[in-house]
């Protein structure tokens, strides 16, 4: 399988709702776009990178890098495969090996932090494998009133 990123656009923004809704991503995670995104600019070139992923030029899911502050040497992580039948075929390995490397010059970091639920195991799996290194762990109230536990996770490119 050959993992690709392209460019997203707004129009794309409803097939990410819709791969959020059928995979359950309430469950896995708490957002599917930037924080900065401000529903006009898929790309602020330097606050965050946000890409669609591809399987064979097949769309299947998102990421995005995204940075809180501009002088931050550190950017966020954010991925979602969208579609079922791609879990646990290793897209996420190869899909945040494409991000860093397409963004790393252009955001200028050199950490990538990323929050994961406790529970989501295929994603502890693919970051551990990865590089990332859990540095702590918390809990929030999700949407819908439950508690969730996550752990905060961190990969040093220097």
């Amino acid at each position: 399988m050959k993992v690709s990123l392209r460019q997203l656009h707004l129009n794309d923004l409803e097939i990410i709702k819709d791969w959020y809704l059928n995979i359950d991503g309430a469950n896995y995670l708490s957002r599917y776009k930037p924080k900065k995104f401000d529903g006009k600019q898929t790309n602020k070139v330097e606050e965050y990178a946000w890409y669609i992923v591809q399987v064979n030029e097949m769309d299947c899911g998102m990421v995005f890098l995204e940075k809180e502050n501009l002088t931050d040497d550190v950017a966020t992580l954010g991925i979602m495969i969208g579609k079922q039948e791609f879990f646990g075929k290793g897209i996420g390995k190869d899909t945040v090996n494409l991000i860093i490397n397409q963004s790393q010059g252009i955001l200028s970091f050199n950490k990538v932090r990323l929050n994961v639920r406790k529970t989501n195991t295929r994603a502890l799996k693919c970051y551990t494998n990865y590089g990332f290194c859990i540095r702590g762990e918390d809990e929030k109230i999700a949407s819908d009133g439950l508690k969730v536990e996550f752990f905060n996770m961190v990969l040093n490119l220097k």
